[in-house]
């Protein structure tokens, strides 16, 4: 490929990701990071990947649930900010 066929992840530092996909990605395996991963976040997908998994591990404790929770909240505040965002014609969005 050319550099003018690049697609814009590739073209810049300023990587875009469909923001149907991004939310589906953030409710339904957002515990794991997936989400993050997807938009090219690897060290908050990490985070998210690390706790998820303590969380599952710990749920049937009290702080287990607790965590699971907290990602919960925090997936639910991305997917909120996701859809505020303006998408291109290709439905796209940035960071």
């Amino acid at each position: 490929m050319s550099e003018t066929n690049l697609p814009e992840n590739a073209a810049n530092g300023n990587p875009k990701y469909n923001k149907a996909i991004y939310c589906l990605l953030a409710w339904f395996l957002g515990c794991f990071g997936i989400h993050a991963f997807y938009a090219g976040r690897k060290q908050e997908g990490i985070y998210f990947l690390i706790a998820g998994i303590i969380g599952m591990l710990t749920a049937f404790l009290f702080i287990g649930g607790i965590i699971l929770l907290v990602e919960f909240v925090i997936c639910v505040i991305q997917i909120v900010k996701a859809i505020q965002k303006p998408a291109d014609e290709f439905g796209r969005i940035s960071d």
